[in-house]
C-alpha cells in the first residue's frame, strides 16, 4: 500500500518544457532536502514495450535526523514527469513532510496541480485547505488499522522504505489502542524498532521474476555476504507490493552472493531447501516469524549446500530471469 503522486508539466505557449533528471533532485532543493540511495533500489516501468531501469532516491528533509529508508521514493521518468511514492502506513510527520515536498517540487516544475492517486488536485488547494492534508492522513490510518487485522501481514510494517518487525506484544499495543491514539504509538514503535533493526540487521523483502521459459514467477531473496540478514520462515508478498491480476508464485528462491564470484555466478538455491539448512546451524530463530543469519563465507555455505545439484546450474537459471516489472504500490 502506498499513496503516489504524479507532477507532470504542463505545455503552455511560449514556454519551452524542462525535461527532468535525477541530477536535478540536489539542484533545486538541495538546501531543503537530502537524498540518498542506501539500498540501491530502483524501479522497473514499462513504456511502449521498452523496459526502463530508473533509479529511485530517497528524500529526506534536512532539519531532521533522517533513519535509513525513511522518506519517500523520487523517480524521474527521463522526460517531463516526477513521481513520487510513500509507502503506507507511515507516521503523520512522514506524510506532512510528502505532501510539502511535492508541493514544492510541482512549483519547480512550473505545475499548477498534482496527480495523487489518479485524482488531481490544485497545489492552491493543498497548500490552502487543510481537509486535503486530513483527508490524507484519514487514508493512512484506515490503512494501518487494515494491517492490524491481521498480524501475519502486519507484523512488518511497509511504513517505511527499511521493513520494520513488530513483535507480537509491541503489535497488540497498537491493536488495544483507542483510536485516537493508534498513530502516535504506531509512530513510536516505528522509530524505536527501525533505529534499533538499522544499526544490527538486514530484512529481506523479495524480487519478483518471470523465467523466460517456461514462464514460471519466482519469487527470490537475496544475501550479501557478511551482512547479518532476516528471512521470514514462510515466504510472503509483502504488503507494500502489488502483482498483476491472478499472479500467483510458481517457485520461491533463495540467493547468496559470494564476495569474489562473479556478479552473475551466486548460489541460488531453493527455499525448501534453505528451510532444510537451519536445522544444519547457518541460520537460526530470530523469532516466530523469522530466521537470522549471521553472515556466512564460500566454504561455509558450500558445505552446507553441496548436495544441491542446482548449484551447478545457478549460473544458467539466473540468465533466464526477467524482471516483472512490478512497482511498489
Amino acid at each position: 500500500m502506498s499513496v503516489a503522486i504524479k507532477i507532470r508539466q504542463v505545455k503552455k505557449m511560449f514556454r519551452e518544457m524542462r525535461k527532468v533528471r535525477v541530477s536535478d533532485y540536489e539542484n533545486f532543493l538541495s538546501k531543503k532536502y537530502k537524498f540518498g540511495n542506501p539500498d540501491n533500489s530502483f524501479i522497473i516501468r514499462h513504456y511502449d514495450d521498452d523496459v526502463v531501469r530508473q533509479e529511485m532516491l530517497w528524500a529526506y528533509p534536512n532539519d531532521k535526523e533522517a533513519l535509513a529508508g525513511r522518506g519517500f521514493g523520487v523517480t524521474a521518468d527521463g522526460h517531463f514527469k516526477y513521481e513520487l511514492l510513500l509507502p503506507t502506513p507511515a507516521t503523520e510527520d512522514d506524510m506532512e513532510d510528502f505532501m510539502k515536498f511535492a508541493c514544492e517540487l510541482a512549483k519547480y516544475m512550473r505545475a499548477t496541480e498534482i496527480e495523487i492517486d489518479g485524482k488531481f488536485v490544485a497545489i492552491k488547494d493543498i497548500e490552502s485547505k487543510k481537509e486535503i492534508v486530513n483527508q490524507m492522513q484519514e487514508l493512512n490510518k484506515n490503512q494501518l488499522e487494515n494491517l492490524i487485522g491481521n498480524y501475519e501481514r502486519a507484523g512488518v510494517f511497509t511504513g517505511s522504505f527499511h521493513p520494520v518487525y513488530l513483535p507480537r506484544d509491541e503489535y497488540n499495543k497498537i491493536k488495544n489502542a483507542k483510536s485516537e491514539d493508534v498513530m502516535a504509538i504506531f509512530a513510536g514503535l516505528l522509530d524505536k524498532f527501525q533505529i534499533r533493526d538499522i544499526e544490527k540487521y538486514t530484512f529481506m523483502e523479495p524480487m519478483f521474476y518471470q523465467n523466460r521459459e517456461n514462464q514460471r514467477i519466482q519469487g527470490v531473496y537475496t544475501f550479501e555476504e557478511g551482512k547479518v540478514s532476516i528471512i521470514p520462515k514462510e515466504p510472503y508478498i509483502p504488503a507494500n507490493i502489488r502483482l498483476k491480476a491472478d499472479t500467483l508464485i510458481d517457485e520461491w528462491m533463495v540467493v547468496f552472493n559470494i564476495k569474489g564470484r562473479k556478479p552473475k555466478s551466486p548460489l541460488v538455491v531453493p527455499y525448501y531447501e534453505f528451510e532444510n539448512a537451519i536445522s544444519r546451524g547457518i541460520f537460526k530463530d530470530f523469532d516466530d516469524m523469522h530466521y537470522i543469519g549471521e553472515g556466512f563465507d564460500k566454504d561455509k555455505i558450500r558445505e552446507y549446500f553441496n548436495h544441491i545439484d542446482s548449484i551447478k546450474e545457478s549460473l544458467d537459471s539466473l540468465e533466464t530471469l526477467e524482471h516483472l516489472g512490478l512497482d511498489i504500490n
